[in-house]
């Protein structure tokens, strides 16, 4: 629809140069997806590069400008030799009656009885002159034409089963001919190319908007520039609150304001600041723990233009549950440890619960 939009070669090259930057940038964002979701979307920026190609969009577009510009010459030339022809005709046509008339006032100088006779002739000779010009050249070209035209504009209402007549012809009309079917041609397909980028580009903003996880990007100067509705959720952050304008800094201020803490992989505390500093050149992954429980896991990544991009996953439940398993590791072996030592007691006991009955049998021996 882009490249459809552009009426000259110059006007195409800066809609093709806007395109493919914008390309770029979808491609960079690949690495930043979500595993799942890398495959389509290699898919789909694959489908975008391909408008690039010399089969692509864009290089139809190109050829289609050309076969207009070449329609339009081809046409220009086409009235240029009708009107040549025109000329020629009524030339000989103004020729023919001069010869006629000469004859005829030769005839009626020498036979002035045949007058009449001689007038009807010249007459129908002058007809029948007109006639096979306007049957065998003028109309055939005006029909072409005519037809030519038709069939533009039926395909400019929307019918697909346009036919072009005159595409076999060996002359102008038939250059001007084949050049719209190749025009209609590209222009079907650069409507279905449409068709695809639009429905890849809702799916793919769908997927954003209906992820599990938050999604936020900034840009190299650490501004937000593109968000998530969960991303809002997650950190209770209100959209009109939030512009493009808004820096990490800023968003660092709101969440040390509510005692927001973060950590390392390794479990070391770390400061907010110099986090997104290194989030700008390296890979980051961390914690951060809010005073009422909530903990969020962090996966940052730069992007080639600059900025970086994080996904946010919300891992309480799951953090709860590897704390309640430590716990419950912990008892284990309390409960083991405590059953050692009163088995190693109890064997003890018995022991000196065997002397003490020795002994007891031998004083009652000694009485």
């Amino acid at each position: 629809m882009l490249a459809a939009r552009a009426r000259s070669p110059q006007a195409l090259d800066e809609i093709r140069n806007s395109y493919s930057r914008t390309v770029t940038q979808l491609a960079a964002l690949l690495p930043t997806l979500p595993s799942g979701l890398q495959e389509g979307y290699h898919h789909a920026v694959g489908g975008f590069s391909s408008q690039l190609s010399d089969a692509g969009g864009f290089a139809l577009r190109g050829r289609e400008l050309k076969a207009i510009s070449e329609a339009e010459t081809a046409l220009a030339a086409s009235a240029h030799h009708a009107a040549r022809l025109k000329l020629a005709v009524d030339a000989q046509v103004i020729a023919a009656s001069r010869t006629m008339a000469d004859v005829t006032e030769t005839l009626r100088q020498t036979v002035l009885s045949t007058t009449t006779q001689f007038w009807i002739v010249g007459f129908a000779v002058i007809l029948i002159a007109g006639a096979t010009s306007y049957a065998l050249v003028i109309r055939p070209l005006s029909r072409n034409l005519a037809g030519v035209t038709a069939s533009m504009t039926r395909l400019a209402r929307g019918e697909r089963d346009t036919q072009v007549p005159g595409a076999d012809r060996r002359d102008e009309i038939g250059d001007l001919a084949r050049a719209f079917t190749v025009f209609k041609d590209n222009s079907f397909q650069m409507e279905q190319l449409d068709r695809q980028l639009t429905e890849r580009s809702n799916l793919l903003l769908a997927t954003f908007e209906t992820m599990k996880d938050g999604f936020s990007v900034f840009d190299h100067d650490r501004r937000l520039v593109a968000w998530n509705p969960q991303y809002l959720s997650l950190y209770g952050f209100d959209e009109a609150g939030l512009a493009d304008t808004t820096s990490i800094d800023e968003i660092n201020r709101r969440l040390e304001a509510r005692g927001v803490r973060a950590f390392l992989p390794d479990g070391a505390q770390t400061e907010l600041d110099a986090l997104s500093k290194r989030r700008l050149l390296l890979s980051q992954r961390h914690e951060l723990r809010f005073p009422d429980g909530q903990v969020l896991a962090l996966r940052s990544n730069p992007i080639p233009q600059g900025g970086f991009a994080t996904i946010h996953m919300d891992v309480t439940e799951q953090r709860d549950t590897e704390n309640q398993l430590v716990q419950a590791q912990k008892m284990e072996t309390v409960g083991q440890l405590t059953g050692g030592i009163a088995h190693d007691f109890n064997n003890i006991l018995t022991a000196i619960m065997g002397y003490g009955n020795i002994l007891q049998m031998q004083m009652e021996q000694q009485q």
